[in-house]
């Protein structure tokens, strides 16, 4: 299963040592990598082999897995204090990259303004505070309960990254939602 939001490393899990392993004990016709990536060759008649090989090699890293799905924040923000300015400042932090991720911030309790399907699965709405709002887009979530729950209008928490949208000469924050919790049931 492919899990929604960016991806991410899973710390003791060495993907291309697992690739590597699989080509060596002929379940696959080649392949390697490194920690964070691989690549493989695999025939027609591998690809069921592989999948129960993978699925088998892969449960031993079973608190590995759980440990990679810890979402960490760093603060939280509310949709009046996002702006233009605060997506600057936190860009001067960077590089950002494996060993310094961009700061995850949380919103609580807001309410999910006119929400749309956007692509094949994807949803853009306004996340507001009650004064103020702040456009958000949320990577596969549409077909998911936290899409249901977004065009339920309840009230969500999100977590996400500030990121500066620039469209027809003009800059504005929106926030990236990397995931979300119901709130409240209305």
């Amino acid at each position: 299963p492919v899990a929604k939001g960016s991806a991410r490393s899973v710390r003791g899990v060495n993907i291309g040592g697992a690739i590597s392993q699989a080509a060596s004990e002929g379940i696959i016709l080649s392949g390697g990598g490194h920690a964070m990536a691989g690549g493989l060759s695999v025939a027609p008649d591998q690809i069921v082999a592989l999948d129960a090989w993978m699925c088998e090699h892969m449960a031993a890293f079973k608190s590995e897995r759980e440990e990679a799905k810890r979402l960490e924040v760093d603060g939280i923000l509310s949709p009046s204090a996002a702006s233009i300015e605060l997506c600057d400042m936190l860009d001067k932090l960077g590089p950002f990259g494996q060993g310094a991720p961009q700061p995850v911030f949380a919103m609580k309790d807001i309410k999910v303004i006119a929400p749309r399907r956007i692509g094949q699965n994807h949803l853009k709405f306004q996340a507001s505070d009650g004064g103020t709002t702040i456009d958000c887009l949320a990577w596969r979530f549409a077909d998911t309960p936290l899409g249901d729950a977004a065009f339920a209008s309840g009230s969500l928490s999100l977590v996400g990254r500030l990121k500066a949208d620039e469209w027809n000469g003009r800059r504005r924050v929106q926030f990236e939602v990397l995931d979300a919790a119901v709130t409240d049931a209305n």
